[in-house]
Parts: structure tokens; C-alpha cells; sequence
């Protein structure tokens, strides 16, 4: 995904030669001309306009905003956007009648892609030096990788690239430009170098919070406790810098990196004055009142956070083999599948059989790694006979001797690839009565001959779903779900019913065929509700009827 070399750096330098053509017919595109004014309530909008005097919100960039102070010495900005934003940044800065070639210093908060990706274009353009903080530095030199530039941000597309850092922030520091200061406060949490910088304009504190606040309405930049580490910071850094914010003189003006500004009825993500879709916009103005029951809020909400993690922190499915509940075991993935084992007293049970030879070596390897021994196995479940779930079944079969549990319609299947002596169990006289600790369920919709098992451990019940239910969190989980239900073998409409079901089950642990950035095997507050519902709307805007 990352690309360098002269060649990528010369057409950036072209590029750039395009852009100052393009600010400087910026006013005749827009032809309109801003308003030169104090402005007593700030407001943020989805467009160029200013604050205070000399202090200017850049809002018609995507999915975040930048903002630019003028200063005696030149302009410093906040935030860079995506290198994709950078015409429509210049354009901005020209349109409020700033001149980009007085840009003199980038500030950014920290370092995701879509409030940094710019800063390299901009400081090649303009000669402006970056500051960042010093725990961000070493991912913005190296562009990467992916997940800490974008954690779970579907931006598909979009490439990234190393970005020089002339100054390392660390918090406590004063940045002077000119006539201004700027202090810089650290606040790791959203990332491990975020910061945020508090400067006085007209007798007011105005705070650039970037994601540590990241909308005006109070939402903080957290991440839930589903998400794998890998894709975020540390929740016990953030609940210290939301407590050290709390005992700080609160701000009276906040401009965070989200302000959620509703979107105004029109095509155009970029509302320009005079326009008829120009937005009301949110006000940036709190109050102290406001200020501390934003960051009790906040307090509250990563306390839980913080707790949680101590609780069941191991428990994401990001690779890495452990034991979920007692009994209960993730292997990581195998052939692309994730695959689960339970054990029952002395006997083990298999959940699917993906990837063909390497299987049982691999199950052997991973339980090893859990000072657990593969002795034999009582059962193999599958939930799907496709081969991606069962290729490894023949070799099972072979070396265990054990029962396999399938959905009648898939038992022809089945009984084609594995060898004459196996024995089948069909799912549908799985329950609590069985020999088998699990309970399956036959569902269809995705594919043919769909099982899923539940079972209880430790007073919590667990659904295996195999590859019927997953997260659709981005465009290319919606089209592949989409796809499957297009296919010979899908069905919209049992599909709908099947979420159904599905949300009738509501399970406290969800162990699917393939998980999403990491997930967090436990499901907390309304998380399953939301997973069920993001696949019927899926299906609401992109199949129509079924």
C-alpha cells in the first residue's frame, strides 16, 4: 500500500505546480467573497469560514476538518486533511483570502490518515515545518502500517506515505509563531503521541482537541472495547488524559477534529456561502459547566472501558491463539477460517475443518501452545459444507475416527469426499439431550446446509456461527455479502428471516468463521443488536425486496 521513490515525489511536486493554478482561480470558482467580521459566536460549518479574527475553520474537507491561525510571522495550520484534500484545502485558504505561501508550520494532532495524509504534499508545496508528537513520529516517518493509520476506517483507496517530522512533541511545550503562543498539551489515548493545543484569541482559550474530543457534541475519539489493540491506544492513557483535561482551566472555545456538523440537503459535500444548502452548523462556544460533564462523561465511559479490558481483554480474535472460556479454545485462523475447539471432560470437539492437509499438525501446534494435548477427537461440527469449511475433513476423519455433525442437506455432499465408514449425525437432533455438549440450530439464507452451535460455559452462552452471520463494517463486507446472496445458493429473503433468529439469540459470546479488524469475542451493550441490524440495512439499500 505504501509507495515512495523520485518518480512518486516528482508528480507530487507537479501536482502541487497544478494546485497553485487551481488557488488562484479559487475566487472566481466560488465567486463569492467572505465576511470580514469579529465573530462573536463561532460556528463550525461544512465550509470555509471564519472564527475569530484570524483564527479559521477549513470545513469542507473529508471526514475531518483542518483550521489555520494567522500569526505575524505567517500561518499555522491544524491538521492536514488527506493528500486527496489538499486542492480543496489551498482552494479554502484562498477563498478566506489567506495566502498558502505564508504557511510556516503544521500542527497535527495525531496520526491517523485523514488528519495527516496532507502534511507531506503541504510542507513540499510551502516549505512549512511539521510538528507531531513524539510517539506518533516513528508511524508518520515510516506511512504505515495500514491498521495504525486507519484503525478500523474503511477508506478504501486511499495510499499512504512516509511524512517527515521537523519537530517531536511530547506536551509542555510553547509553540511561538510570530505574536502567537501556543502550548501544547499531551494526551495520549486516541493514539500514543495524540495532542491537543490551547492558544488565547480575543480573551477566549480556544482548544484544537483533534480526536481526543473529536466532535462538538461531546463524543470522544474512544474505541470501543471490541476493537483489537492493534488498531487502537491504550485505554488507561486516555481515562489519564481525560482526568488531567477535567483539572485543567476548561476552554471557551473547543474546535475538535469531527465537529459533526449535519449535512445540508444537497449532492455537493462542500456548501459554500450564498449557497442554498448552506448549513446552520453547531456552535464551538462550552461553558465550564458543559466542559466538565463532557470529560465526566468521558471519565465514565473509559473507566468501563479500562475495566473491561482487565476482564477479558485477551479475549480478541486477532490471531493469536487462547482460551476464551473454560474449555473453550481460539486457535487463530487457518486457510482463512478461524477455528474454535471445545473440550468436554477428556474429549475435544472441532468446530469446521478448513485448509485441507496442515490441519491437524496446525491444531496440534496451537493447543501445544496452551499446554494442551490433542489426544482425539469426539466430534467434528461444521457449520457449512462448502469446501472452505471442511477441506481438512477427509484427514479428521481418517486420523480421529470420529462423528461428524452436518445439515441434512449437506449430508450428500459429504458423504461424496469422506471415506464409506464415516458416521454422520445430523445437526437437526443436537440439543441438550444429545452426546454433544452443544445445541445446533439449522438456518439458510448464505449458502446451503447452515448449522450454528450454541453452548454455555461459565454461566455465559457462546453462538459459532460459522460464515453465515459477520460484520459488515465497510463496502467490502457489504458487496461480499451481497454476492453470496446473489449466488445459487442464496436466498434474500431466508436471509432476512435468518437475522431474525439470530437476534432472537442474543449471545454473550459470538465466535464467527471470520472475524473483522480483531473483534472482541465478547459482545457488549448493544453490539449484537447493531451487527444484526447493519446486515439488513445491507440489504434494505443495496438488494431491494428478496
Amino acid at each position: 500500500m505504501t509507495k515512495h521513490g523520485a518518480g512518486d515525489r516528482g508528480s507530487r511536486i507537479m501536482a502541487g505546480l497544478g494546485v497553485m493554478t487551481l488557488v488562484a482561480c479559487a475566487a472566481v470558482i466560488w465567486n463569492v467573497t467572505p465576511e470580514k467580521r469579529i465573530v462573536e459566536d463561532p460556528v463550525l460549518k461544512r465550509r470555509p469560514v471564519t472564527l475569530f479574527d484570524g483564527v479559521h475553520l477549513l470545513g469542507g474537507l473529508a471526514p475531518s476538518v483542518a483550521y489555520v491561525v494567522e500569526t505575524s510571522e505567517g500561518l499555522v495550520l491544524v491538521d492536514s486533511g488527506l493528500e486527496a484534500n489538499c486542492q480543496s484545502l489551498l482552494q479554502q485558504m484562498k477563498y478566506l483570502q489567506l495566502n498558502p505561501g505564508r504557511l510556516k508550520k503544521i500542527l497535527l494532532t495525531h496520526a491517523h490518515g485523514d488528519h495527516v495524509l496532507g502534511a507531506m504534499y503541504l510542507q513540499r508545496l510551502t516549505g512549512a515545518r511539521i510538528y507531531a508528537g513524539r510517539a506518533d513520529s516513528d508511524i508518520l516517518r515510516s506511512g504505515g502500517p495500514p491498521e495504525a493509520l486507519f484503525s478500523t476506517y474503511d477508506m478504501p483507496g486511499i495510499e499512504t506515505h512516509s511524512t517527515e517530522v521537523d519537530m517531536e512533541l511530547e506536551g509542555g511545550e510553547t509553540i511561538h509563531s510570530g505574536d502567537v503562543r501556543i502550548e501544547v498539551i499531551g494526551t495520549p489515548g486516541h493514539t500514543p503521541g495524540s495532542l491537543c493545543f490551547l492558544m488565547e484569541r480575543d480573551g477566549r482559550r480556544i482548544l484544537f482537541s483533534g480526536d481526543t474530543v473529536q466532535s462538538i457534541s461531546g463524543d470522544l475519539g474512544t474505541y470501543a472495547a471490541y476493537l483489537s489493540p492493534r488498531y487502537r491506544s491504550s485505554a488507561a492513557d486516555y481515562l489519564a488524559t481525560l482526568r488531567k483535561l477535567r483539572e485543567l482551566p476548561a476552554p471557551d472555545v473547543l474546535l475538535p477534529g469531527h465537529p459533526q456538523v449535519p449535512r445540508p440537503p444537497s449532492s455537493s459535500h462542500l456548501s459554500m456561502p450564498g449557497s442554498e444548502a448552506d448549513s446552520p452548523g453547531v456552535s464551538a462556544e462550552v461553558t465550564v459547566e458543559q466542559w466538565q460533564q463532557m470529560m465526566t462523561d468521558g471519565i465514565t465511559e473509559m473507566q468501563r472501558l479500562v475495566d473491561r479490558y482487565a476482564a477479558d481483554g485477551a479475549d480478541f480474535l486477532d490471531g493469536t491463539p487462547r482460551e476464551i472460556l473454560p474449555g473453550l479454545y481460539y486457535l487463530g485462523e487457518f486457510s482463512d477460517w478461524a477455528v474454535y475447539v471445545l473440550r468436554e471432560g477428556k474429549r475435544w470437539y472441532v468446530f469446521d475443518a478448513p485448509g485441507g492437509a496442515g490441519l491437524i499438525e496446525f491444531l496440534e501446534q496451537r493447543l501445544q501452545k496452551l499446554e494442551q494435548s490433542l489426544d482425539g477427537v469426539a466430534g467434528v461440527l461444521v457449520t457449512s459444507v462448502s469446501i472452505e469449511a471442511t477441506a481438512g475433513l477427509g484427514g479428521m476423519v481418517e486420523k480421529f475416527k470420529c462423528p461428524v455433525v452436518v445439515h441434512r442437506d449437506g449430508l450428500q455432499s459429504l458423504r461424496e469426499r469422506l471415506p464409506r465408514e464415516t458416521r454422520f449425525v445430523m445437526a437437526a437432533t443436537i440439543d441438550e439431550k444429545s452426546e454433544f455438549p452443544v445445541v445446533a440450530t439449522s438456518l439458510s439464507g448464505r449458502g446451503s446446509a447452515k448449522v450454528v452451535f450454541g453452548m454455555r460455559r461459565a454461566d455465559r452462552s457462546i453462538l459459532v456461527s460459522g460464515r453465515l452471520l459477520g460484520k459488515v463494517d465497510n463496502r467490502r463486507l457489504v458487496q461480499e455479502l451481497l454476492g453470496d446472496l446473489a449466488a445459487e445458493d442464496g436466498d434474500t429473503a431466508a436471509y432476512r428471516k435468518t437475522l431474525d433468529l439470530f437476534e432472537s439469540m442474543a449471545p454473550d459470546v459470538w465466535l464467527p468463521a471470520r472475524p473483522v479488524n480483531g473483534q472482541n469475542a465478547n459482545l457488549y451493550d448493544q453490539q449484537w443488536q447493531s451487527i444484526i441490524e447493519r446486515n439488513r440495512t445491507s440489504l434494505r439499500k443495496n438488494a431491494g425486496p428478496g
